[in-house]
C-alpha cells in the first residue's frame, strides 16, 4: 500500500508536532494509523529500516519555501506485511533532491524472486476463479460515447474574448448526458 495518507504518524515525523504531545498522538487519524500498523499486518517501511530518522520529511508547503529549510512532514508511506518486510525488504528512501512537487518521491526497494511459472496455472485464489470476475474483460471505449460540438459563441470576460464551447459529455453508457462548458482564449 502507498501513497499520500496526509498524517505524520508520530512527532519525529513532523517539525512541529506541538507542545501537547498528548493531544498529537491522540487525534482520529493517527490513531487509525496506529491501527493499520498494529501487530506487524502492514508496516511502515521507512520507519522499519530508519526508526530514529530525525527530519525525513517528505511535504513541505511551497508559498513559504519550506523545503529549502526543511521545515516539512512525512505523509507518504509505503506499507508491506510484515512478513514481507523482514524477508524483502532492502530499502526505503526519500529522494528529496527531486523537486517536481510539494512532495518528493518514496522509493522502497524490495528482493524478490520470481520463478518462471509461464506454463504454470494461475493459483485458484486468483481473481480470474472469482464469479464477480468472471468473463472478459471490458475494453475503455466501451464506457465511452462520442461527444459532438453544440455551439461556440464568444463571449466578453473581464474585457478579454474568450471562446466558449458547450458539449455534451458522457461519462458512462450508464449515467445520464452531462453537460459540460470549458473556455478557451
Amino acid at each position: 500500500v502507498v501513497g499520500d495518507f496526509n498524517v505524520s504518524h508520530k512527532p519525529i515525523d513532523t517539525c512541529d508536532p506541538g507542545d501537547d504531545i498528548n493531544y498529537f498522538i491522540s487525534s482520529p487519524s493517527r490513531l487509525w494509523f496506529s491501527k493499520f500498523i498494529e501487530n506487524n499486518i502492514f508496516i511502515d517501511t521507512f520507519r522499519y529500516l530508519h526508526p530514529d530518522q530525525r527530519e525525513a520529511y517528505t511535504c513541505w508547503e511551497t508559498l513559504s519555501n519550506a523545503r529549502v529549510n526543511n521545515y516539512g512532514v512525512r505523509i507518504d508511506y509505503i506499507f508491506c506485511d510484515g512478513a514481507v518486510s523482514k524477508l524483502h525488504l532492502v530499502d526505503c528512501q526519500h529522494r528529496i533532491e527531486i523537486e517536481s512537487s510539494d512532495h518528493c518521491p518514496v522509493i522502497g526497494e524490495f528482493n524478490f524472486i520470481f520463478s518462471d511459472r509461464s506454463a504454470a496455472k494461475p493459483p485458484s485464489i486468483c481473481t480470474k476463479f472469482w464469479s464477480e470476475f468472471k468473463g472478459t474483460q471490458m475494453k475503455l471505449n466501451q464506457f465511452m460515447i462520442k461527444t459532438k460540438r453544440i455551439r461556440d459563441e464568444e463571449i466578453d470576460v473581464d474585457g478579454d474574448k474568450k471562446q466558449q464551447t458547450n458539449e455534451i459529455k458522457v461519462t458512462s453508457k450508464r449515467t445520464d448526458v452531462e453537460a459540460e462548458t470549458s473556455l478557451a482564449k
